[in-house]
């Protein structure tokens, strides 16, 4: 098939029985039906072969941190040091994305629900470099 691509479907977890892991294996299906390579990408994979981000997953201690401070329920960082915590975990998983594109040869990426969740803020938006649109 002509114009075959090596497709990253990216998400926080994928390869388990919630609603995103499971369309996101039917997506999987039809675009390898349709000739393309697809390749999970995500931050906890179940059952399914791909490439573990951990920093993806939504989970983490410093995620809850991040969202407990932006909705009030934690004062434990000066808006300095949530501003440096912030870049810090966007910077690395930045590096982790490149990485795992480019050694895996991802030309087209598909984001699922990337910013329906409001936990991993570093993986839906780059500070000072601005806001994710749809």
């Amino acid at each position: 098939m002509e114009n075959c691509e090596t497709i990253g479907i990216f998400h926080y977890q994928l390869g388990l029985s919630d609603g995103v892991s499971l369309e996101v294996e039917k997506w999987k299906t039809v675009l390898e039906r349709m000739g393309h390579k697809v390749i999970l990408v995500a931050g906890r994979l179940g059952n399914q072969d791909g490439v573990l981000l951990p920093m993806l997953y939504h989970h983490q201690n410093e995620i809850e941190l991040i969202n407990e401070v932006f909705r009030g329920e934690r004062h434990s960082l000066s808006p300095i040091e949530m501003g440096d915590l912030i870049q810090h975990r966007v910077q690395q998983l930045e590096t982790e994305l490149k990485k795992a594109i480019l050694e895996n040869k991802i030309g087209v990426l598909l984001v699922n629900n990337i910013w329906s969740v409001g936990l991993p803020f570093a993986s839906s938006d780059r500070p000072g470099k601005g806001s994710p649109r749809a």
